[in-house]
C-alpha cells in the first residue's frame, strides 16, 4: 500500500526570497520543498538532526547560491532547435 507523506510548506521570508521572477523563485521553492521532503523522510527513519544536517547541508548551499532559472515550455524548445539549424550550413 502506498502512503503519501505530509505536504511540507517553506514559507517566503526576506530570507530565502530572491529578487528575481516568479518562475525564478518557484523553481527555487520547489528545490527548497524537495530538500524538506528528503529530510522529513530521513527524520521519520531516525536518523539524528545531526546526521541530516550533514547530509543536506551541501544542498541547502547549493539552492543559496544557485541561479534557479525560469520554467521553459518545452513547446518553445523545437523551435529554439529549427533556428539554430537555420544558422548553421
Amino acid at each position: 500500500m502506498l502512503t503519501r507523506e505530509p505536504m511540507v510548506v517553506v514559507q517566503l521570508t526576506p530570507l530565502n526570497h530572491d529578487i528575481k521572477s516568479r518562475e525564478s523563485n518557484a523553481v527555487k521553492g520547489g528545490r527548497e520543498g524537495g530538500l524538506r521532503r528528503y529530510e522529513a523522510y530521513l527524520r521519520k527513519n531516525k536518523m539524528s538532526e545531526e546526521d541530516i544536517r550533514k547530509v543536506t547541508e551541501g544542498e541547502w548551499q547549493s539552492i543559496r547560491n544557485d541561479v534557479h532559472g525560469a520554467a521553459t515550455d518545452p513547446s518553445k524548445l523545437k523551435d529554439v532547435g529549427d533556428d539554430l539549424k537555420n544558422t548553421v550550413d
